[in-house]
């Protein structure tokens, strides 16, 4: 029982270790140095798993995406995480026994405990530290029934110290908060979103594509995004669209909203938009709540500006759609233009008289000319009809 203890998540495509004593893991830049005594049945790119001499202990070390600072918040999906796994392994009683985010050798770590049933026959421990190097954020952890519970602190440690880090955590305080397109506008990330690191751009793509958006071009866009423990992300993801409309206001909104629907989602069910005050001059944006995308939910946002519209989006899971909500709100109402005229959308003459014919016709901008007009030709007329005087001759 107590080999197969050892055996828990020795399962999938592996690499098995022989002579050599430093095990690379290439996508979090991480080597193992090989403790005496240890064995490794399974190495691979992104984990590794190994057992002691007397099988009864199993290391496990592994890595999620993002690099997410070590917290009470996230030490909790973290255990969350651990405890999932371990009853998918048929375990049983799984309970979080203690977690705590401390410092080891001036890291954070996030360091917790879990106690289960092994197969629901003896007790077990589990015991995990988390911690961040560059883009990742990676998992140790060790595992034994309850009377090797001390060896596994130990190999918990033991481990710990052999594992030489390629390139440490970069520092999240350093990045701006502000981000900005090339195509002459910016925003600034709400708390709790920040620019993503060069290594975490994977994530942010695919969390873009989901919702239809692949491309990140500077030359046209900006994004950000809201690191998830777990290794996904929320985006914020703004980019400049060749639309020219006409006039936008109170006056006009019922109508303009329609357009933009019909051009963006024609054929889809889409609700009408919010108005959203944006930018220093209050202008209008379309706010837009998107069908749901698998596990992604959508927020997008048109803003007129003098290049066509900023189009932005907030794609983040189904279940945090009030982060969303507020991040795109946020982003909207600090949304700058690079233009000296202030990014005011270009409107041309006959877009100004569609405006006034269409949403204004009561506007003296509309009858005042006509009375003009109608009083000219009266005169003429009138002057016309009119017989010579006396006086005239």
């Amino acid at each position: 029982m107590l080999s197969l203890l050892c055996l828990l998540t020795l399962a999938g495509p592996a690499l098995a270790q022989d002579d050599e004593s430093e095990l690379y893991m290439a996508d979090m830049g991480v080597t193992a140095v090989l403790p005496d005594g240890w064995t490794v049945p399974r190495w691979s790119d992104w984990d590794l798993d190994a057992v002691d001499r007397a099988k009864t202990v199993q290391v496990h070390v592994e890595y999620t995406h993002l690099q997410v600072s070590p917290s009470p918040e996230a030490a909790k999906v973290w255990v969350g995480m651990a405890a999932d796994r371990l009853r998918d392994q048929g375990h049983e009683r799984v309970e979080m026994a203690s977690t705590e985010v401390v410092e080891i050798d001036g890291r954070p770590t996030a360091e917790f405990e879990l106690t289960y049933r092994y197969k629901g026959d003896q007790d077990a421990v589990y015991y995990q530290r988390s911690f961040n190097v560059d883009s990742r954020t990676v998992h140790l952890s060790a595992t034994a029934v309850r009377r090797n519970a001390r060896r596994a602190e130990e190999a918990l440690a033991t481990w710990d110290d052999t594992l030489q880090i390629e390139k440490p955590p970069q520092d999240l305080s350093a990045l701006p908060q502000e981000v900005a397109s090339e195509a002459g506008f910016a925003s600034l990330l709400p708390p709790g979103w920040r620019a993503p690191l060069n290594g975490e751009l994977g994530v942010v793509r695919q969390v873009a594509a989901d919702a239809g958006q692949g491309s990140l071009d500077k030359e046209k866009c900006w994004w950000g995004m809201h690191p998830y423990p777990d290794g996904e992300a929320a985006v914020l993801l703004a980019c400049s669209y060749s639309l020219y409309t006409g006039v936008v206001d109170e006056h006009s909104w019922t109508g303009m909203e329609q357009q933009m629907r019909d051009h963006f989602f024609k054929g889809v069910e889409v609700p009408a938009a919010e108005r959203v005050a944006t930018g220093a001059d209050q202008r209008f944006s379309f706010l837009y709540t998107l069908p749901d995308v698998g596990d992604r939910a959508v927020r997008m946002a048109a803003t007129p500006y003098d290049r066509g519209h900023v189009l932005t989006y907030a794609i983040g899971k189904t279940g945090d759609t009030g982060t969303l909500d507020g991040a795109i709100r946020a982003v909207l109402v600090s949304t700058t233009f690079d233009d000296p005229e202030g990014g005011k959308h270009p409107i041309g003459a006959l877009q100004w008289m569609e405006y006034y014919w269409t949403y204004r016709k009561t506007s003296p901008v509309v009858w005042g000319p006509i009375l003009l007009l109608v009083g000219f030709f009266g005169f003429i007329i009138m002057k016309a009809r009119s017989k010579p005087s006396y006086d005239d001759l």
